[in-house]
């Protein structure tokens, strides 16, 4: 279930909802059990993000729904089935559940195997219980469901008995229930195998009949031979037909296949002889060759001959039973067709257009021949094609085709016709057929025909004229202007519908220069048109665009562009095409909202004071103002006018956030489209400290444009910020000794590693025989020797170094850019200072360390993980030598 927690996880992230979800995990024990969950996000002041569970453990109602489940499925099952037992294999266990028989008690079974052998030899028929045992078996059926989603279930027929009865067949089948739990479902099948077994014997007979009525029709309706030939009494049979070939047969010679032999073609020979010794040699009992039999008029003919032969208890053959089928026509005719096919697949497989063949005579139209790719374009295939001996006219659009080729073939022209070609599986294709005919020597015609699918520029051309349709009623509908720009040429091309002119049309060429020459377009943004337009023009762009225009020469105006790009043949774009309409109204509207809606936040907000800014003018009013703290600050305006924030914000915040809050970083940003700040800083009070606050500004304008305002509102967060430092410390801090918990020291010594130019020392420390000292003394003195260890290292490394607690008595220190002979004084100094501090401590508790120590290597690329291990060995090595000590690996 791992991927049920990482989706839970991501959708958390994502959507920073809470997610519910169920998974099941194993315990130390082995066993499972169902856990509920609720997942959430706790996002610290830092903004590093905790994934939150709650559980709770659903073992218990999760099993009852699965028996509820099994008894109801059970009883369904019972509708169709006679016996359902329940198999676990975890259990070991045999549970008879529901039954139509007179037993009607519920029983369990304990030990599955002896179970199964007592009732292979008990119960089931001899022949079958080899079957039935490897069926059962726990690794066939965890096999058979290993495919999740697989809902075939696995089905054995045996023959079974109870008691004193007669074997009769049952059926098993098995279901899945979960890992390890089967359902055994048996049904009483002895009917069914009685009428199947009768059914089979019908069929048996009524299939001989069929097949001597098929003999019999061959040997009086066709032209092909039947033999019988026994080969102890030389006895030949034959049907009349074998009158028509030249088989010889000397003066006082039996019948053998040397007679035979001597009508075969030479070319053949060696082929009519590999078919008679598959009998004699290799013990063949069926063999078919196809070879040139002589007729009696010298002609040679292609004939297909079989054989069926029949051994005698010896393995020798003793009779035979064959046909001879003059196939002559169809094998010439085959490789006529395999000739020509051959050949039109050299002249067409190169071909990006498809080629077809056709025979006109009559009116009457044949196909002959299709390529590949014709057949693509018109669903077809070459066999079905081929195969048609007069072609059928099913459409109009057909028939327009058939026009134009017979036409084309009586006057003797070349046939060029586009039309729209209905396919069989729904939908059509837009085809050009051109082709051209010659005249055969039986007065008909052979049409050559090129197929090639025109179907994107047909539709292009179509939606071309819908296009230039469309924009003729917007514009008489509407006051857009309709435009198209040709990239290749610089021309753009508007149309708009005038009341006194109507429908007018105009050109500008070198339009890219005029545009940004002129001032149609507001200079602010002239750029702005001027990049989305190249875009468009390069790369296939749906764009949607604002922007101020001049309207003819009354004063600018809101505009709203779209505009799509149209790639020619070879992928380049050769139109941009859209319209304009006038917006003016709208924006209107939209900064009357906008600016109601600014000043409803900023008042609801529980701010200490609101102001208003006009940055064009340079015009400040405060709005509100909390009268409960103003006396504690100086007057607002100095916080929010550009000139005095120096004075009155915290020197640090001031010189990171007094490049984004001056007017001119706000008219740029308002200019590119950034509307809304949210900065924190510290500003000053009367008694000269400093408070944390929130200050978030909003930016709007004149519909005109001409005028930047702002709405500025703030509130103190000091308490947010404290509580923030407050968490910090508690996430990154051990609560025993105050030092890096395990997690930051990890983190920060491998940055530092990373970091690092020059090597540094990994020193690593444990409490000698702490846990003894932890149960004789009490956990209270426990923690005081981990206290006092914690003060000796931290007071004897740097503030450069990285001290901490992995967990239990075990500390690490990294002593950045330290030689092995400084890291060397520095652990003397601990030692000394643990034995110092633990006398004082107690007279009778002896506290002493041992350590190890390792040297980063900056050249290589270490982690913590190879670091700490080597200076773990050296620690243990120390243990091993008496403790009290430290070694260096």
């Amino acid at each position: 279930d791992q991927y049920i927690v990482d989706e839970a996880c991501a959708r958390c992230l994502e959507t920073c909802e809470q997610q519910e979800l169920s998974f099941r995990i194993k315990t130390l024990n082995g066993d499972t059990r169902f856990i509920r969950a609720i997942l959430s996000i706790i996002v610290m002041p830092d903004e590093t993000k905790y994934f939150q569970f709650v559980y709770v453990d659903v073992t218990e109602q999760v099993l009852a729904e699965q028996e509820r489940s099994t008894n109801q499925h059970s009883y369904l099952l019972l509708s169709v089935f006679d016996d359902i037992n329940e198999v676990n294999l975890y259990d070991d266990t045999i549970t008879y559940i529901s039954t139509r028989k007179s037993r009607d008690t519920v029983a369990t079974q304990h030990g599955l195997a002896k179970v199964f052998e007592r009732w292979a030899k008990s119960n089931i028929h001899p022949d079958d219980g080899e079957r039935y045992l490897a069926f059962i078996a726990p690794e066939n059926l965890k096999k058979c469901f290993e495919k999740k989603g697989d809902y075939n279930f696995p089905n054995l027929e045996i023959r079974y008995k109870e008691g004193d009865e007669d074997y009769h067949w049952v059926s098993i089948t098995v279901m899945n229930i979960e890992d390890g739990v089967y359902l055994f479902c048996s049904m009483d099948i002895e009917e069914r195998k009685r009428a199947m077994e009768y059914y089979g014997e019908r069929e048996s007979i009524e299939a001989r009949r069929r097949e001597q009525e098929r003999y019999q029709i061959i040997i009086e309706e066709t032209d092909t031979i039947v033999v019988e030939w026994d080969f102890a009494s030389h006895a030949f049979y034959h049907s009349d037909a074998l009158d028509k070939f030249d088989l010889v047969v000397k003066p006082g010679e039996e019948i053998s296949s040397k007679s035979f032999l001597r009508c075969v073609h030479p070319d053949d020979l060696s082929e009519a002889r590999e078919f008679f010794r598959a009998y004699r040699e290799g013990g063949k009992k069926h063999s078919e060759k196809t070879v040139r039999i002589r007729l009696k008029n010298g002609e040679y003919n292609w004939c297909k001959v079989t054989g069926t032969f029949v051994y005698d208890e010896k393995g020798k053959p003793s009779r035979a039973l064959g046909t001879i089928t003059n196939v002559h026509d169809e094998v010439e005719t085959k490789k006529s067709l395999e000739e020509t096919t051959e050949s039109m697949n050299n002249l067409v497989k190169n071909l990006s257009i498809g080629f077809a063949i056709v025979k006109i005579k009559n009116e009457r139209i044949t196909p002959v021949f299709i390529s590949d790719k014709a057949c693509e374009l018109i669903g077809t295939t070459r066999k079905k094609f081929t195969s048609i001996e007069n072609f059928e006219v099913k459409s109009k659009e057909e028939k327009q085709f058939i026009e134009n080729l017979t036409k084309s073939t009586k006057h003797k022209k070349r046939m060029d016709v586009t039309l729209r070609y209905p396919l069989e599986k729904g939908g059509f294709v837009w085809l050009r057929a051109v082709g051209s005919s010659t005249k055969d020597d039986d007065g008909g015609y052979t049409s050559y025909i090129a197929v090639d699918d025109v179907t994107e520029k047909v539709m292009y051309e179509q939606d071309e004229r819908w296009r230039d349709e469309k924009y003729k009623l917007l514009a008489q509908m509407t006051d857009a202007v309709a435009f198209d720009y040709e990239p290749r040429t610089n021309t753009l091309t508007y149309s708009l519908f005038s009341k006194k002119h109507g429908y007018v049309e105009r050109c500008i060429k070198n339009y890219s220069e005029v545009m940004l020459r002129t001032n149609m377009i507001h200079p602010d943004y002239k750029e702005a048109v001027y990049r989305e337009l190249m875009r468009a023009s390069k790369k296939e762009s749906n764009v949607t665009l604002e922007f101020i225009a001049n309207n003819y020469g009354t004063g600018y105006y809101w505009r709203r562009a779209y505009c799509i790009s149209i790639p020619g043949e070879d992928g380049s774009i050769y139109k941009v095409v859209g319209n304009i309409e006038n917006v003016q109204r709208e924006k209107e509207i939209q900064t009357e909202a906008t600016e109601g809606k600014l000043y409803r936040r900023a008042i609801t907000a529980n701010t200490v004071a609101v102001a208003e800014f006009n940055l064009t003018n340079g015009d400040f009013d405060i709005v509100s103002m909390d009268q409960r703290l103003a006396p504690e600050f100086y007057d607002f305006p100095n916080y929010f006018l550009w000139e005095t924030q120096k004075d009155y914000i915290h020197p640090d915040d001031y010189a990171s956030n007094a490049g984004r809050i001056n007017k001119q970083a706000l008219s740029v940003s308002f200019r590119s489209g950034v509307v809304n700040y949210s900065l924190q800083y510290r500003i000053k009070k009367r008694d000269g400290s400093y408070v944390w606050v929130s200050t978030k500004i909003h930016l709007t304008s004149a519909v005109n444009e001409k005028e930047i305002k702002g709405i500025a509102y703030t509130r103190i967060i000091d308490d947010i910020k404290k509580n923030e430092a407050e968490l910090r410390q508690r996430a990154e801090r051990d609560a025993v000794t105050g030092l890096f918990n395990r997690g930051t020291t990890e983190e920060r010594i491998e940055n530092a590693i990373s970091d690092a130019s020059t090597s540094s020392v990994v020193v690593v420390l444990d409490v000698d025989n702490f846990k003894g000292l932890n149960d004789a003394y009490g956990h209270p003195t426990g923690d005081k020797i981990l206290r006092l260890v914690s003060d000796a290292i931290q007071t004897s490394c740097r503030k450069s170094d990285i001290v901490g607690r992995l967990g239990g008595d075990e500390f690490v220190a990294y002593l950045h850019g330290a030689k092995l002979e400084e890291a060397r004084l520095t652990v003397d100094r601990i030692f000394s200072k643990v034995r110092e501090e633990a006398e004082e401590f107690s007279s009778g508790v002896a506290v002493t360390l041992s350590g190890g120590m390792t040297v980063t290597d900056p050249d290589r690329d270490m982690h913590f993980k190879e670091v700490y291990e080597r200076a773990d060995r050296a620690l243990y090595k120390a243990k091993g030598n008496g403790k009290n000590q430290y070694c260096v690996e």
